[in-house]
């Protein structure tokens, strides 16, 4: 790899204007050049996505370009903050043969350029861009950085796949790699004992067979699954009700490859990696194999062709950022790359249908090769047994959303759900707008947590754009300070804002956090007069203009706030008995100023407010009695639960 610095580059703007400009420098030979310096004009604060570890990317925060300086790590998106209150962003690109990254420099942030031997002599390396609304300055960059290199569609370009509606299981924190075809059966029979059926499956790691930490062919493991995978894949649609079922595998076929000597050499060219390189932080250096680059388009059609035959409809992508160190030569990294996805890619979309789900792959030289695929895991995992990481797992989501959320559905992965954590996990997925799935061991459920998730046919009730970081929080370290984390998401014309305790103490009881919220959290909310809803307090309050509410919350403490429009003195909450209860909302109507009309996409309880008493409530024109709620005015009526019901309050 060769790595040229800021001061190697002969950096000059090749495009000006409301666009922005990007920066092109000399990319292969190194002279007397000016430092390639980004300097943002008085920085007040800065958001600095990192890589973490070389799979994952992480905040870190500073208000100052002496804090800028400091960043030792690569930099795949930078947002600042200016004294005049405008905003700035500086994105790294990747073209073919050059993948440009951000790190601290003696006077601000210094580009780096990764450079292969098939490299340009020039290269678009950085976009930059400014603008008084953050939110909009993101969209619009994101669209030119897409549009200029040419290689990524944006998220709102690309359909979603289908099972990002249904709730999901993965046999992974249930079984790590002791998964067998015995295991997913009595994960299934497990929930659906409890009356929850996922609509989507993920067999984890295990199920393949391999030798020496090498694939060695397409077939499962015999030992674990004698009959293969097509029997258990339609047990599993037709006994469980299970929709679409995926499949895990890494990005080379498995942790270190494709075994040489296997049958997938024999079929395709297997080389080894140029140089030996650590697959575990304690373990040493060994050649990994992998198909050669040139044969990757059609190692992957066969591949999932056959995972096709057998039923599988989705796959989980693991180890991508690794990808790069499988390369047959030194200076042929980008060129494995970019082979692999495009291969990949390709495969998804004309076998699966493009249901294809990229893990381990936090790096923008997967992130701007996404031309086909949406689906993108947008942090570390979920570990069950470090109580320290579930704050950090939450806060680093929400801020990871403000670069993954142009290019992809962020998923904030699979959890517990009757983990201690299970509660904070699960309204964070609620309000992430990305897939909501669980790893739950058979046996080992909260129920009424994963029934508050979903409707009863399994329908997630999930915001339709993925959660950010609202705007007073965007340059707010939540794991060290006392501040809530707080994130914004809508539901139609219905706010949702997202409130958890991020601080972590190892004893367990840091000092509870007070904090407010109010319609000002959701950007571009209309209405004057807000119902806000918590749903884990199930009380409320009323909110008008922009005015504020104030919260407390504990360690590991969380709340959902649906704020609902009041019109003619009433408004709608939707089901107060799910986490996010505005999305069970089909649509919602004052005929008059007397009034309230509701469809609703499931039964259960359904929540409203008025000022007045109400004279008459129907469901599904049957009259029914209003329960009151906490505090006056809010008011909840039972509907039978399994389709599709009206309510209507007459004042």
């Amino acid at each position: 790899m060769f790595q040229l610095r800021g001061e190697n580059l002969d950096v000059e703007p090749v495009h000006d204007g409301p666009q922005g400009h990007v920066l092109q420098g000399r990319a292969l030979t190194a002279g007397d050049c000016e430092p390639g310096e980004i300097l943002p004009d008085s920085l007040d604060a800065f958001v600095a996505l990192i890589q973490h570890k070389p799979f994952w990317v992480s905040p870190m925060f500073g208000d100052s370009v002496a804090d800028l300086a400091q960043v030792d790590s690569e930099v795949f998106l930078l947002l600042w903050r200016q004294t005049n209150g405008s905003y700035g962003i500086a994105l790294p690109t990747v073209v073919p043969g050059v993948r440009a990254a951000l790190c601290g420099g003696e006077e601000g942030a210094r580009v780096l350029a990764h450079v292969d031997d098939d490299a340009p002599e020039t290269a678009p390396l950085v976009l930059i861009d400014e603008d008084p609304d953050p939110y909009e300055l993101r969209r619009r960059t994101f669209d030119t950085l897409s549009a200029t290199l040419g290689t990524f569609r944006t998220r709102r370009n690309k359909s979603l796949p289908p099972w990002l509606e249904y709730l999901g299981w993965c046999t992974w924190d249930a079984f790590y790699q002791d998964v067998d075809a015995e295991g997913v059966r009595r994960g299934l029979t497990s929930l659906q004992a409890g009356g929850v059926r996922p609509g989507f499956m993920i067999l984890d790691d295990g199920w393949q067979s391999v030798t020496e930490g090498k694939m060695t062919t397409f077939t499962p493991n015999p030992e674990k699954f004698p009959d293969g995978l097509d029997p258990l894949i339609r047990e599993v649609k037709d006994a469980y009700g299970v929709l679409w079922f995926g499949v895990w595998h890494t990005l080379a076929g498995y942790w270190r490859g494709v075994h040489p000597a296997g049958e997938i050499a024999r079929q395709f060219t297997v080389r080894p990696s140029a140089e030996p390189f650590k697959f575990t932080d304690d373990g040493e250096p060994i050649h990994g194999h992998a198909v050669d680059p040139a044969e990757a388009e059609s190692f992957f059609a066969t591949f999932y062709e056959k995972l096709a035959q057998a039923g599988v409809d989705m796959t989980k992508v693991d180890n991508q950022t690794s990808q790069a160190r499988f390369a047959p030569t030194q200076h042929g990294r980008d060129r494995m790359v970019r082979s692999y996805q495009k291969g990949l890619q390709k495969a998804a979309n004309d076998v699966l249908g493009g249901h294809v789900l990229h893990c381990m792959c936090n790096r923008n030289d997967v992130a701007y090769r996404m031309q086909h695929s949406v689906m993108w895991r947008n942090s570390d995992d979920f570990f069950p047994n470090r109580p320290e990481s579930h704050t950090e797992h939450v806060f680093s989501n929400a801020l990871n959303n403000l670069w993954s959320e142009a290019f992809a559905i962020p998923d904030w992965d699979m959890f517990h759900s009757s983990h201690p954590a299970g509660a904070f996990h699960a309204t964070a997925r609620a309000i992430s707008g990305g897939p909501v799935y669980i790893s739950d061991e058979p046996d080992k459920h909260d129920f009424d947590l994963l029934r508050s998730l979903c409707t009863t046919n399994g329908r997630v009730l999930r915001c339709r754009e993925p959660a950010l970081p609202t705007p007073d929080r965007l340059f707010v370290d939540c794991r060290r300070e006392a501040k809530l984390l707080k994130v914004f998401n809508r539901n139609g014309d219905h706010g949702a804002v997202g409130l958890f305790h991020c601080r972590h103490s190892e004893s367990g009881a840091a000092e509870p956090i007070e904090d407010a919220f109010g319609p000002g959290d959701v950007p571009g909310l209309p209405g004057q007069r807000f119902a806000a809803w918590g749903h884990h307090r199930a009380s409320g309050w009323i909110l008008e203009g922009r005015s504020e509410a104030s919260i407390s919350l504990a360690e590991l403490g969380c709340e959902f706030i649906t704020l609902a429009p009041i019109e003619y003195d009433c408004a709608v909450l939707g089901l107060v008995d799910k986490i996010n209860a505005a999305a069970a909302l089909l649509s919602w109507s004052r005929p008059d100023s007397n009034v309230l009309r509701a469809e609703l996409c499931d039964g259960g309880r359904i929540g409203f407010y008025a000022e007045g008493e109400p004279h008459a409530v129907t469901v599904n024109g049957e009259q029914v009695t209003p329960i009151p709620l906490e505090p006056r005015g809010f008011w909840a009526v039972e509907a039978p639960e399994g389709g599709e019901c009206t309510l209507e309050v007459r004042l």
